[in-house]
């Protein structure tokens, strides 16, 4: 952990060292005390008043050290290759009011029709859904599961309203290609620097296109 947030600390850009997804109170904290920058806490699958008393919780200690905290509302699935894409478990507007006043969170992950470790682009995306939970709540909103998302309908929902947009899917083949791609082309190659950097330039290429995609170029 010194290592990363040095790395952190040297970096041109304003970084962020965040925890994804806990669904577990103490690593919140546990990582809070290791030094992350911005935490969350994801309750998504609990009772909305359990999300709702566990997230505050998070809350509390992480403003009293200047963090940041985010939290989910919403049933954002995780894709089966046999099942195939379902939209389901969309957040209601209504709840995430609901949530985001009682927990007291910085940002709220919605579910408007994303879908975790989607390997093909056919989600369909909820926009109207999208502007309806803007208008309702003030905090920035959050689509996780991003890359099953058709570029156009990224763009869209930005336009509609979300403002954090996570991919990880895409980000993880792009880095096995990079590094298999290295592989196949120098069977005789025994130095793993050479693949591990195969990897991250393929995926430095990728951040730099998602960046102008999204309109996040420049902008740090």
């Amino acid at each position: 952990m010194p290592y990363i947030t040095a790395l952190a600390r040297e970096a041109s850009v304003p970084i962020a060292i965040h925890l994804d997804h806990s669904h577990d109170w103490e690593q919140n904290i546990r990582c809070l005390r290791a030094g992350f920058t911005s935490l969350m806490f994801d309750g998504s699958s609990l009772p909305i008043d359990e999300n709702i008393k566990l997230s505050a919780e998070v809350v509390k200690a992480a403003h009293a050290c200047g963090i940041m905290v985010e939290g989910e509302i919403g049933a954002v699935k995780i894709y089966d290759s046999e099942a195939g894409y379902r939209q389901t478990g969309l957040s209601d507007p209504e709840e995430v009011v609901y949530y985001v006043a009682g927990s007291g969170v910085d940002s709220v992950a919605v579910a408007v029709g994303n879908m975790h470790k989607m390997p093909v682009k056919e989600a369909n995306i909820d926009i109207p859904l999208i502007e309806e939970i803007r208008k309702r709540v003030s905090v920035p909103l959050v689509m996780h599961g991003s890359t099953g998302i058709k570029d156009e309908d990224l763009v869209s929902a930005i336009k509609a309203g979300i403002t954090k947009i996570n991919i990880a899917t895409e980000f993880n083949r792009t880095f096995s290609t990079g590094i298999k791609q290295i592989m196949d082309g120098n069977p005789d190659e025994d130095f793993p620097l050479v693949y591990l950097s195969s990897g991250m330039n393929a995926v430095r290429q990728l951040a730099k296109e998602k960046m102008r995609l999204i309109g996040s170029a420049g902008k740090a």
